[in-house]
């Protein structure tokens, strides 16, 4: 897979995700933005880096100037990989969302080795079970229900796919297909052939994949619920800025657009711009806003002509 497939996987991520209007940038002067989404009243974008090491501040930097270019509200960054801490240090500062452990819906249909092999062995059973239908021998029950385990865990790893569930199945049915047949075969388990260590090599490759992708499942939903932790906080942090821009509104009597929301050493610090000067009022309305706060303090201030800070910082 390549960063053009790993962008296309994010986009389909995102749409499990319930972002809507997903659009992928053009490849070359995406401005560090390879998608846009939307979600609620919020629109998203989002720079894909497909790095096996950890992602650097170069990152964070292009999604953070995507953000003016295609006049976002906020910027993701998503990797399958990890970032540095000057990366996730500097997203803290601008702003910007780090996803890591984002692994790519896989879209790779090219056969592996292994499943060369898995191939082999559904062709084998398929002809195991032909013949033996057409059988008298007085195991025909016996060899047939073997066999038919190994034509169903081989045509699960025949198929490309990435499925904890289907290899774990794999994994039992061609165990006890291989138990079956050392029984069968000379009543013991002791003596082997050739088909039987081509298959418990099988069945340990099958094994191996198995516990890969638990442990990759393991890691892809610790790190989706972390991203979504994320992404809930930012949402109620904007929601939390509407509201404030709204209460503004009305004390100003003017309009109030929200432009920015960040957090710094804990405080929420939200940009508002008003469309005329309202120096004069900050006062008042900050003595408001205290008023019977015992646990959260606000503080107004303006920053430039029609631009006004509002910080929210927990008391102590």
């Amino acid at each position: 897979m390549n960063g053009i497939q790993y962008e296309r996987s994010c986009a389909k991520y995102l749409s499990k995700l319930g972002y809507k209007n997903i659009t992928l940038t053009k490849a070359s002067g995406d401005q560090g933005i390879d998608i846009i989404a939307t979600k609620g009243n919020l629109k998203y974008g989002f720079q894909c880096k497909y790095y096996s090491g950890t992602v650097g501040n170069d990152a964070v930097q292009q999604a953070f100037s995507g953000i003016a270019y295609y006049k976002l509200d906020k910027a993701v960054v998503i990797t399958k990989s990890d970032f540095s801490s000057g990366a996730r240090k500097l997203a803290e500062e601008a702003d910007v969302l780090l996803w890591d452990h984002v692994e790519p819906i896989e879209e790779d249909n090219r056969y592996t080795l292994y499943q060369a092999m898995a191939i082999l062995f559904f062709g084998w059973s398929i002809i195991q079970l032909y013949q033996i239908f057409y059988s008298a021998e007085p195991t025909k029950d016996y060899q047939f229900i073997s066999y038919s385990l190994l034509f169903i865990a081989s045509f699960l790893q025949a198929i490309p796919h990435h499925a904890r569930i289907a290899t774990g199945i794999a994994v039992i049915l061609s165990s006890i297909h291989a138990y079956m047949y050392s029984i069968q075969k000379v009543f013991s388990i002791f003596t082997l052939d050739y088909y039987q260590l081509a298959l418990f090599f099988f069945i340990i490759v099958t094994f191996i994949r198995f516990v890969y992708y638990i442990k990759k499942y393991s890691i892809r939903r610790q790190a989706n619920k972390r991203n979504q932790l994320r992404q809930d906080i930012q949402e109620t942090r904007y929601t939390i800025a509407q509201n404030m821009a709204v209460f503004l509104a009305n004390e100003f009597n003017c309009n109030v657009k929200v432009i920015d929301t960040k957090v710094k050493d804990n405080d929420l610090i939200i940009t508002l711009q008003t469309n005329r000067t309202q120096t004069s009022q900050l006062a008042s309305i900050q003595t408001k806003l205290n008023q019977n706060q015992e646990q959260i303090q606000y503080e107004l201030r303006a920053t430039a002509l029609h631009m006004v800070e509002l910080t929210i910082r927990a008391s102590h």
